[in-house]
């Protein structure tokens, strides 16, 4: 979501700064020796409006990459790398302009490495349109390639531990010194499990659309096949130690061809939501009902026996007879109607594909007549 997007940004911009700062405070000696100071003018402030803008540019980077970037395993890393040096830097340099005890100038070398991830990225897209195969592709559906924030905040972190063991060694008697160096740590590893969460959850309701999508068929709202037959496996096999009577109907509607081309496929579609609809509304009992293929519904009734089944059958044909289908604009399309084959488990039945190819057998023999329900008999 765009609130989610803009938190993520400016965790990113706070972990940025912090580690700017981090990296300033390491490297900058005279800190350890001297109490450091910061003149806080506005004037000297204004060194800050120079990152913000860095980071905006940055952030805009990152929301570009979602959508489009030049088709190159190389290019992206080394373009965000330049990105990342320079926002740093720039921050960096921001903290050494307004302290009064820098000495060094660390910002000014990141930025320069900056620049030459930017010109070594230019040379490669240089190359790459040279290159007839250059095009462009959406990392939105290629983004097991890469792993973007994520990856750079773990880096973060080991930088800081690096840094971290560095101070230790050399100034572990400088207890103020430390203390800060300590306070940053904790700050980057907040800043840092703050995103991680972010990032989870927006992985994890992706997994559950995924997970929704693979369930369920979006035109008619039944369980897709490979769905269904999952959870059909298990019924059946607890239907068979328990010997209880488990039917399946396999339906199919007639003439569904002819709606199509005299109507067009969106009329067809209609017509498979409001019988899929119909089949749900009809069927009370506890069942299994998935789109088998093309316009054949295949329902699933633990429970229940032939004689039940050849009710519920009926039921749900005579239900789609007397249906008012309409086209596009609300043209009548005539009457629809469909046709029912079902088998129920016996001995000769061995699994839940034995069961299905009955009920798929019956279907054929109810086609010959249209608008009825055949049982097929053992």
């Amino acid at each position: 979501s765009l609130v989610k997007s803009i938190i993520s940004l400016i965790i990113d911009f706070l972990t940025i700064i912090l580690f700017s700062f981090v990296i300033f405070y390491c490297f900058d000696r005279v800190a350890f020796t001297t109490v450091p100071g910061f003149e806080l003018s506005i004037k000297r402030l204004d060194y800050f409006i120079y990152p913000i803008l860095d980071f905006i540019l940055f952030g805009y980077y990152l929301f570009v990459n979602k959508s489009f970037i030049m088709n190159d395993r190389i290019l992206r890393p080394v373009l965000t790398l330049g990105f990342v040096l320079w926002t740093i830097g720039d921050a960096i340099f921001a903290f050494e302009a307004i302290s009064t005890t820098s000495t060094h100038q660390v910002g000014g070398v990141l930025m320069l490495l900056g620049i030459v991830a930017f010109i070594f990225a230019a040379i490669i897209v240089k190359a790459a349109i040279d290159n007839s195969n250059y095009t462009t592709i959406d990392i939105y559906h290629n983004n097991a390639k890469y792993n973007h924030m994520t990856a750079y905040m773990v880096l973060l972190i080991f930088a800081y531990v690096l840094m971290y063991i560095y101070c230790n060694t050399h100034y572990k008697t400088n207890y103020a010194a430390m203390d800060i160096i300590d306070i940053c740590g904790i700050g980057l590893l907040f800043l840092s499990v703050t995103r991680q969460a972010i990032d989870s959850s927006n992985s994890y309701k992706k997994v559950r659309e995924l997970e929704n999508d693979a369930s369920i068929d979006p035109l008619t709202g039944l369980f897709t096949r490979r769905h269904a037959f999952n959870i059909i496996k298990s019924v059946y096999s607890i239907s068979s130690n328990f010997n209880i009577k488990i039917s399946a109907l396999m339906i199919d509607v007639d003439h569904f061809k002819k709606y199509n081309d005299t109507w067009g496929h969106d009329c067809g579609d209609q017509v498979l939501k409001n019988i899929a609809k119909i089949i749900k509304n009809s069927i009370k009992t506890s069942s299994i009902i998935c789109r088998y293929g093309g316009e054949e519904i295949l329902v699933i009734m633990p429970g229940i026996g032939k004689n039940e089944g050849i009710i519920i059958a009926e039921n749900v044909r005579k239900n789609v007879e007397k249906h008012s289908f309409y086209a596009e604009k609300a043209k009548p399309i005539g009457k629809v109607t469909i046709s029912i084959g079902g088998s129920t488990s016996n001995k000769t039945i061995v699994d839940e594909f034995d069961l299905i190819k009955k009920a798929d057998t019956a279907l054929y023999e109810s086609k010959k007549n249209r608008n009825s329900c055949f049982w097929i008999n053992e």
